[in-house]
C-alpha cells in the first residue's frame, strides 16, 4: 500500500510540474529592444532640451548604422542588443558591446553594455539576461529588458 501511494504522490508532483509551464508564457529576450532616455545634470532630457532626437544615429564597433526606433512624444529610443536568432553560441557567456550616440555632427557618446544572455532562463524554459549593465558617460547602471524605461545621465 504504500509503495502504491508513494508512487501516486510522484505522479501527481510529476504531472502537476509539467502543467504549470503550460499556462505560463516563458520569459524572452528574443527581439527586445532596451528603451533608453538620456537626461542632463538638471533631470531634463536632453532630447527636449539640448538635442533633436531626429539628429540621433547609433553605430556599432565597425561604424554601420543600427537601426532604431525613437518615440517623439517621450523623446526615447530604443535598440536591440543581442539578436539570438543569429548570436546562438554567445549563450550562456558574458558579453560586451560598444555603440556610439552621434547626438549631432560634433558629439559623439560612447555606449557600452555588459550582459550574460541565458538559455533556458527558467525550468519553463524562455531566454533572460542573468544580468545587464549599462556603463555610459563612466557610470554604471544595472539595465532592464523589460518595459521600463532606462534613463542614463549624459
Amino acid at each position: 500500500m504504500r509503495k502504491v501511494l508513494f508512487l501516486l504522490v510522484i505522479i501527481v508532483l510529476t504531472y502537476s510540474c509539467k502543467d504549470k509551464c503550460r499556462y505560463v508564457d516563458p520569459p524572452s529576450i528574443c527581439g527586445v529592444e532596451l528603451k533608453f532616455e538620456i537626461l542632463n545634470d538638471a533631470d531634463k532630457n536632453i532630447f527636449i532640451e539640448d538635442h533633436s532626437i531626429d539628429s540621433l544615429q547609433i553605430l556599432d564597433n565597425l561604424g554601420d548604422t543600427i537601426i532604431f526606433k525613437t518615440n517623439e512624444t517621450k523623446k526615447i529610443f530604443q535598440f536591440e542588443i543581442f539578436d539570438c536568432w543569429t548570436e546562438t553560441e554567445k549563450f550562456n557567456n558574458t558579453i560586451t558591446k560598444n555603440y556610439l550616440l552621434r547626438l549631432n555632427s560634433i558629439e559623439i557618446d560612447t555606449i557600452s553594455f555588459e550582459f550574460r544572455p541565458i538559455d533556458p532562463a527558467g525550468e519553463c524554459g524562455g531566454t533572460d539576461f542573468e544580468f545587464l549593465k549599462i556603463i555610459y558617460n563612466n557610470r554604471t547602471y544595472d539595465g532592464h529588458s523589460n518595459l521600463q524605461i532606462n534613463r542614463i545621465y549624459k
